[in-house]
């Protein structure tokens, strides 16, 4: 926490000289997630999650902390597609964005890179509880890409975003002897309202 205070009073200060427009605003998305698992066989997994939270933006960064749920999703091992049941998945994101704005007079398109630091609240599945488990680890970061626009709408900014996000962490175990290789990817969409001062 002292880490993330830090970075925000240090764009404070780096957008103060260049009279910049700083941002604070709520924002609402949706994720969708694909996992793929292979070993013997191949499982292919789909969840959609909700994504609401917060945000700062300093021009060239914006930093949000967002709380992601999992509300539907399918599991596929080839052959067989069914719904998931009695799952639930929680998330609180940390998200950092570096992006380059381009000024178009009444609104702006930003490209942005930056990292998802995945923080895995509860993970409970068919009845297992794997954060429980000192066998998984469920914490996953991700590296992102994306482009973003902002809008001006009287006193408040429309901020509407999209990205695609690699988990560099896919595994869920805390050490890799399960056989199976994993990889995940998501994309998302969000759509910010800011206040600027």
């Amino acid at each position: 926490m002292k880490k993330i205070l830090l970075v925000v009073c240090a764009l404070i200060i780096l957008a103060g000289p260049l009279n910049a427009q700083i941002l604070l605003g709520t924002e609402i998305g949706y994720d969708l997630e694909f996992s793929n698992w292979t070993m013997a066989s191949t499982q292919d997994h789909v969840m959609n999650n909700l994504v609401f939270g917060l945000f700062f933006d300093a021009i060239y960064a914006r930093i949000s902390a967002d709380y992601r749920m999992f509300f539907a999703g399918t599991s596929s091992d080839g052959t067989t597609t069914s719904k998931f049941v009695d799952t639930i998945v929680s998330y609180a994101d940390l998200t950092l964005l570096l992006k380059y704005p381009f000024d178009f007079g009444g609104w702006k398109f930003w490209p942005a890179v930056g990292a998802r630091y995945a923080i895995s609240l509860q993970y409970t599945s068919f009845g297992t509880d794997y954060l429980s488990s000192t066998d998984y680890s469920m914490h996953d970061l991700f590296i992102i890409g994306g482009f973003g626009f902002d809008f001006k709408v009287g006193t408040i900014m429309l901020s509407p975003s999209a990205t695609f996000a690699y988990n560099f962490f896919a595994s869920p175990y805390a050490e890799e002897t399960s056989g199976w290789t994993f990889t995940d990817f998501d994309v998302e969409v969000k759509l910010g309202i800011a206040f600027p001062f």
